[in-house]
């Protein structure tokens, strides 16, 4: 069996547990530390493949947001940079 990956939100271990329904059996993976969890299956490989892959997600959905932050913020520090070393990349005269 797949080991679980650490939990994507808090980095803390997870675990897998056993749901007795009736006759069934219902798994799910969750963190021992924030409580975050994957959804109720019946299979317990993709319980544990649900889990695994979030921590991939997870990584690349922190990616996407820490550069939709610092790529606004960057161009704002060049603006403000540029008006005070008096540089206009509009409306400049030439000589």
């Amino acid at each position: 069996m797949e080991s679980l990956k650490r939990c994507p939100s808090c980095r803390g271990e997870a675990e897998l547990i056993q749901f007795p329904v009736l006759s069934d059996q219902l798994w799910q993976v969750n963190c021992c530390q924030c409580g975050m969890g994957t959804e109720l299956n019946d299979d317990r490989f993709i319980s544990v493949q649900q889990w695994n892959r979030r921590d991939r997600e997870e990584r690349f959905r922190s990616l996407v947001t820490l550069l939709g932050v610092l790529l606004p913020t960057m161009m704002l520090l060049m603006f403000f940079l540029g008006v005070f070393l008096g540089i206009s990349m509009i409306g400049s005269e030439a000589p």
